[in-house]
């Protein structure tokens, strides 16, 4: 029973590093601009609504919203033959610029 325990225990964390990996690749910046990949990388949902940050439900409003200017849908297929649905690194930097605005404050009137 601890056995069963602590191999799950190892592969939670191993996900998480890994998801670490993915969410800090995303976001480092070089001088030279981002690295350029051979394909361009895809992320779930879930990991998606982390990069952002927003919660998975406004994520998926979002998309709905969104759905003309980000184009077809992709999904991937686990082995219970559930879809997850895939974003793009193009399609989340482009939401996360829609849901998060810098800058654009109003200025507050005086009386």
């Amino acid at each position: 029973m601890l056995d069963q325990i602590d191999a799950e225990a190892v592969r939670v964390i191993v996900r998480a590093e890994v998801d670490a990996q993915r969410a800090t690749y995303f976001l480092a910046d070089l001088p030279g601009g981002t690295v350029p990949l051979p394909i361009e990388p895809l992320y779930e949902i879930a990991l998606a609504a982390v990069l952002i940050p927003c919660t998975r439900l406004s994520l998926q409003g979002y998309l709905a919203r969104y759905r003309e200017q980000l184009g077809p849908a992709r999904y991937r297929y686990d082995a219970e033959a559930r879809r997850h649905r895939m974003l793009t690194a193009s399609e989340v930097r482009w939401l996360r610029d829609k849901i998060i605005k810098t800058g654009h404050r109003r200025k507050r009137l005086t009386s």
